[in-house]
Formats: structure tokens, sequence, C-alpha cells
């Protein structure tokens, strides 16, 4: 019953959408990876963290995501769980379907999966990937942390934080 609820709520072309932070669903009631992510794991420091970190922002469907693709920020990581055990044939199927939107990068922008850049130690540094029609977005990291100006971490003129347009792009999805 309950995969039939989420199939209907993330196939294409449905109104509705979802972001969810931490990856707080049950890989296995989710139906739009296909199997491809088995499972969640703990982190491979086996540590509750909590720290900003780097994430670049991946080309992807993710409709939270639209117009961000480059884009290399910081967010805050607080978490003692989510690394998700995939192959590398199915990081390969996720990458060549654009559902990779957010990975962690280290001090040279590369993605990393070592620590402390990649809090986790999630496969070729994957933060968040999304449904194959982008309306559905899981991710590790918390955008929401850093939505007011006076969060984030860098000294500069901005008047409002990039991770407003993630919230933005949510919006316009509405209309």
């Amino acid at each position: 019953m309950i995969e039939s609820v989420l199939t209907d709520f993330i196939n294409p072309g449905s109104e509705m959408f979802q972001f969810s932070s931490c990856l707080k669903i049950n890989f296995s009631f989710n139906p739009f990876i296909d199997k491809t992510v088995k499972s969640l794991c703990a982190p491979n420091t086996g540590t509750l963290d909590s720290a900003i970190v780097m994430v670049e922002i991946e080309e992807s469907n993710s409709i939270f995501f639209s117009g961000m693709n480059g884009s290399k920020l910081p967010i805050v990581v607080s978490h003692g769980e989510g690394r998700a055990a995939l192959s590398k044939i199915n990081y390969s199927k996720l990458n060549d379907n654009k559902q990779i939107c957010i990975s962690y990068i280290d001090n040279d922008s590369k993605h990393t999966s070592e620590y402390p850049h990649n809090p986790n130690g999630s496969y070729k540094g994957i933060a968040g990937i999304s449904s194959e029609s982008g309306n559905v977005t899981l991710m590790m990291p918390h955008p929401e942390r850093l939505i007011d100006i006076k969060q984030f971490p860098t000294i500069n003129d901005e008047k409002i934080s990039p991770w407003s347009k993630f919230f933005y792009n949510a919006r316009m999805h509405l209309k």
C-alpha cells in the first residue's frame, strides 16, 4: 500500500514535491531510487558530526537546485547516519540520469569521500540525490540552517543567502 502511494507521489507530472534533509525516509519504501541505494549506513567515523562543510551543486533534474549548478557553497551538516551504500554501477546510473544533485568537496574543490570534508564517507562525495522526475530531493546537509545571511559564514556584501535560491525554486514550482 505505502509503495503505491509513494510511487504516485513521485511520478513525473505529479504536483507534489518533497525535500528531505537528513535523508529521513526509509529506502525500502522508496521506489524512486529503483533499489539503487540499498541502505543507509552509519558514517565511516562512527560519530555524530556537526560542522560547516563545502558542497558543489551538480547539474541535476532536482527542482530545488534549478539554476544553481556549479555553485560551491558552505552548508551545515549535523548527523550520525545517512551514508548511502551503493555500487559503482548504481553510482553511474544515478550520475547518468542527473540524479546526483549535491556533492561534498575538499579544499581543492574536488569531490571527496574523505573526512572531515565528507562527514559520513559517502561514495564519491554524494550528499544528495533526486528522483528521476526531480520532484523529490533527499540530502544529508541542512540548507535551511544557512537561509539567513547573518548565519552565512562569509564576509562580503551579500544581502541574501545563496541557499535562498533553493527554497525560491520550490516556491516557483508551486506556481
